[in-house]
């Protein structure tokens, strides 16, 4: 199980790639709409699914806990949400923190997954 110590300094080598992957931002982040907002979760369950697929983990979205997005300069958008996921094959639930890009012509793209 991963500590506290742990995951600061996870935290502190993604957090300089995501803003570098991100840094075409021209906003501020604001708090999603809701935990329910259908644009919101089918982007947790992209980010769920995408990470799924790559490293196998039998994971299975359950739902948003919390979250903040952004428009970039591009207009497409930036989701940073807090995600409850469901491993198959232990039936344990845990929080992962996500960031998905969501292109204007609907593609996605999973920029961090821990």
């Amino acid at each position: 199980m991963m500590c506290h110590r742990d995951l600061l300094a996870v935290l502190a080598l993604l957090l300089p790639l995501i803003a570098l992957v991100v840094g075409n931002i021209n906003a501020e982040w604001k708090p999603i709409p809701s935990t329910t907002d259908p644009g919101v979760v089918a982007n947790a369950q992209f980010a769920v699914s995408a990470y799924d697929k790559k490293e196998g983990k039998h994971l299975v979205f359950v739902n948003v806990v919390e979250g903040n997005y952004t428009r970039g300069a591009s207009g497409n958008i930036y989701y940073q949400l807090i995600v409850k996921a469901k491993d198959d094959r232990f039936g344990t639930s845990n929080n992962y923190n996500t960031v998905v890009r969501d292109y204007l012509d609907g593609r996605k793209d999973l920029i961090g997954f821990w």
